[in-house]
């Protein structure tokens, strides 16, 4: 019994990644990739004395901003610059 179990559940695996061909990339066929909006509400903490560097310490700049966003009612900030 655990074998024709074990062999219905094998032939299935085997029948779904059948079903479902994996996409063909190459250099002239690559997936696209969306390009990521901000909202125009959005504050971007290099304004607020980041530093981009991957040496500085920002947590200070990284505070400024987000009580600026506290206080302006906005949900979001930028850090890519400085974070990635």
């Amino acid at each position: 019994m655990p074998f024709k179990i074990i062999l219905t559940l094998s032939v299935l695996t085997h029948l779904v990644v059948q079903a479902q061909p994996a996409p063909t990339y190459s250099w002239t066929n690559l997936p696209k990739i969306a390009q990521p909006t901000f909202r125009k509400d959005t504050l971007n903490i290099l304004t607020y004395g980041a530093k981009p560097d991957g040496i500085t310490l920002n947590t200070k700049a990284i505070n400024t901003a987000i009580l600026a966003c506290s206080q302006k009612g906005v949900a979001l900030y930028l850090c890519r610059a400085v974070c990635g």
